[in-house]
């Protein structure tokens, strides 16, 4: 098979001319991104410019050199992400590849085969040397695998056949971190992760995805979760704990799901909620609990609906009494002071009607109308005074429609329209009564035009689709003049990219986040400098 040797990314050129550049100082409000640096740093031309603008041009440095077949040629991975393979037309990697630190030296190297590690595998440390090295045969781990230390040292060593047996791995100083047993790659039986100390910190049975019989994690003087799996599923007891101290205790069934009593606690004698679940479902009284062991809350529970009275108190002082039937507001709620005195009252009668909180002043704070036990209707915060400064509408406990915020002098905060529980349409923001960002969702995502606005002139202008930038951003100064558009395809870089910072153009294109083709700098003063970056 013939191979071919290829330089990726980049090559210099620079040409120096003269014209009439852009006057006037401009403040740059956004920088050009940066490329992952490469292997074989060095300088091919570098006039004396000056001190470089916010987007100057990088110096030109050697991208990895990779021994191609005929039938694949180099490519780079996405930025940011500093990998350079080869690949086959399909886009299936077939050869060598590195990956680099950010310094430009090499962090791994290896090959593949129709897609699958296969060959000799190279781990570096940061400035060259081997960490660790082994072999894939066919997207699997084989033969001897070696760690070491940054001396050279050998820390240990392990054996797989065709991804079988057991992988270790080490502390870069010597330790061991993990074990694990292998069939064909995947995880098959024991697990073990160590601190550096040798303290055991996970010890587990995976099978595939799955865990299979006790599990813990962590350890009690920091955080510690014990568990039991079958096949997948959690069930019997489950504790969690955190310094020393235990602070959560459930059970769950043999499908996974809450059954039995349920703690969470506060200190070694002082529960902060207690109840109990019935196959996923809350069952009989719950009660929470402050600091003293005071309760702060009580009610019953019904196939995990609340039922009968509910009460709330703050330092033994009943604050709250409700009723409820079948999960709904359905009977007489009274709101108190903690001196006991009647703050407000309602009546909701089979989960209809309007939910009001109170002030101490005995003026309204919250009002929520609810049909059938859902929030729907409007919704009202008040303040002291009586002044709305939160309205907005719920359907089937969901928001719908339009929200609007204001402060207590009625000038605008926020303005949205909600579908469904989810943004969907203009939202609006103000500062001190102005716009200063206009955005449109779809179905909860941002799709649609985008602008900031300083002083009631664009900042930033753009659009999104589903939720990621596209097309061309705009990015303005104080005066309005444009100082950078940049052009995006599904969130990434990708396209005319342009900066005017202090009087200096620099312009050229992006193609999947990296710079790419020539880009151009122009001096204030009409001298230009061009800079060619070949990807591939």
């Amino acid at each position: 098979m013939v191979h071919r040797l290829y330089t990726l990314p980049f090559v210099l050129t620079a040409t120096v001319g003269c014209g009439s550049g852009p006057t006037g100082p401009v403040v740059a409000q956004q920088t050009a991104p940066t490329e992952s640096k490469v292997v074989n740093m060095h300088v091919v031309a570098q006039p004396d410019t000056g001190p470089p603008a916010d987007a100057g041009l990088p110096a030109q440095v050697d991208a990895p050199k990779l021994a191609c077949s005929d039938t694949a040629a180099p490519a780079a991975a996405p930025a940011p992400e500093p990998t350079y393979f080869c690949a086959r037309p399909d886009g299936v990697r077939d050869g060598p590849f590195v990956s680099l630190f950010p310094d430009g030296t090499v962090a791994i190297e290896g090959s593949y085969k129709a897609g699958k590690l296969d060959g000799v595998w190279t781990r570096h440390f940061p400035g060259g040397n081997v960490a660790e090295t082994g072999a894939y045969v066919g997207g699997l781990k084989d033969g001897t695998w070696t760690q070491k230390k940054i001396s050279g040292d050998a820390i240990g060593e392990y054996k797989l056949k065709l991804g079988t047996g057991t992988e270790k791995q080490w502390f870069d100083d010597g330790p061991l971190y993990r074990e694990r047993t292998l069939a064909h790659g995947v995880s098959y039986g024991p697990i073990k992760f160590y601190d550096h100390d040798g303290t055991l910190v996970v010890a587990a049975k995976l099978y595939g995805n799955r865990y299979d019989g006790p599990k813990a994690v962590g350890g009690k003087n920091a955080l510690r979760i014990e568990e039991t799996f079958t096949n997948g599923v959690r069930h019997d007891a489950r504790q969690i704990w955190q310094f020393w101290l235990l602070v959560v205790e459930e059970n769950y069934d043999d499908k996974g799901k809450l059954d039995g009593a349920y703690t969470i606690w506060r200190d070694k004698k002082i529960p902060r909620v207690q109840g109990t679940y019935d196959h996923g479902k809350r069952t009989g009284t719950w009660s929470w609990f402050d600091h003293y062991n005071n309760k702060e809350r009580e009610g019953d529970f019904a196939d995990g609906k609340k039922t009968g009275a509910w009460f709330e108190w703050t330092e033994n002082k009943l604050t709250f009494s409700g009723t409820y039937t079948d999960g709904k507001p359905d009977g007489d709620f009274v709101y108190y002071d903690n001196r006991g005195t009647e703050l407000g009252r309602f009546t909701i009668k089979d989960g209809t009607g309007t939910m009001i909180t109170y002030h101490p002043n005995k003026k309204p704070a919250t009002k929520q109308q609810i049909v059938n036990g859902d929030m729907e209707g409007v919704y009202q915060e008040l303040t002291t005074r009586g002044k709305v400064v939160v309205e907005g509408h719920y359907y089937a406990d969901h928001k719908n429609g339009s929200w609007k915020e204001w402060t207590e002098l009625g000038v605008p905060i926020l303005d949205q329209h909600w579908r469904g529980g989810k943004l969907d349409g203009v939202v609006k923001k103000f500062d001190n009564g102005k716009v200063v960002e206009l955005a449109t969702y779809k179905r909860g995502k941002a799709d649609g035009m985008y602008q900031e606005l300083r002083d009631g002139k664009p900042s930033l202008t753009g659009q999104f689709t589903d939720d990621k930038r596209t097309g061309t951003w705009t990015t303005y100064d104080p005066d309005g003049a444009v100082v950078v558009t940049a052009t995006y395809k599904n969130g990434v870089l990708d396209g005319p990219w342009k900066q005017i910072a202090s009087g200096v153009v620099t312009e050229g294109a992006m193609t999947a986040g990296r710079r790419s083709g020539i880009w151009t700098r122009t001096e204030r003063g009409g001298t230009a400098q061009q800079t060619t970056y070949k990807l591939l």
